[in-house]
This record gives structure tokens, C-alpha cells and sequence, in this order.
């Protein structure tokens, strides 16, 4: 995900420091999520995206569900998390996510 972000800056000739200003997301958070250490809640990715002019969806490179069903927060935290695990940690990340969406009766594309 954080890969799509680059990619945006160098087609833009941005900085990182140009969007934390622009958007008001501190830098640190930035390079936390670069290092791995964290993944921007929907909220923030929302800005960078809109900061962007695309979607959420194109900037996370995540398919979820259809557009007219509702995604908690935590729902979509781990779908991210899925898509950027290691191929070891995919399956316990399946297990998380299939006991979280039959609870609430949703279907979800990973591999989308």
C-alpha cells in the first residue's frame, strides 16, 4: 500500500512533507507507515486520497466489498494487513477475517 503512496508522490514530483502539510497528517506519520510501524486509519487515508483526487480503493490497492455494503474500521485495518503480510501470516489473517465477516453475514474478496 505504502508503495502506491510513492508512486503517487514521484508521478506528482511530491515530497512526503508537501502532503503532511497539505493534509495536516503529521509527518512522522508518514514514515511510520513507510517503516511498517503503522497503518493510517480510514480517516487519514481518506485525506491522502482526496489530497490525491482518487479513491481509497486506488490508493490502498485493496478490493473489499461491494460499495453497498458497510466495512467497520477493523474490518478494513485487517484486510490491509492481509494484503501486505507475508504469504505465512495470510492464513491467520484469513481465519481473523472469516470469523469476523460471518459474524456479521458480509462476503469478502482478499485476493481481489
Amino acid at each position: 500500500m505504502y508503495s502506491i503512496f510513492e508512486g503517487l508522490l514521484a508521478q506528482n514530483g511530491l515530497k512526503i512533507a508537501d502532503v503532511s502539510r497539505e493534509t495536516g497528517i503529521p509527518y512522522s506519520t508518514f514514515t511510520d507507515w513507510k517503516a511498517g510501524r503503522y497503518t493510517p486509519k480510514i480517516d487519514k487515508l481518506q485525506k491522502i486520497a482526496d489530497f490525491f483526487h482518487i479513491t481509497v480503493t486506488e490508493l490502498t490497492g485493496v478490493q473489499t466489498i461491494s460499495s453497498s455494503r458497510y466495512v467497520t474500521e477493523e474490518e478494513y485495518m485487517l484486510l490491509c494487513a492481509y494484503r501486505e503480510a507475508a504469504d505465512y501470516k495470510k492464513e491467520a489473517i484469513k481465519d481473523l477475517l472469516g470469523i469476523q465477516m460471518d459474524v456479521v453475514g458480509k462476503k469478502v474478496s482478499l485476493d481481489a
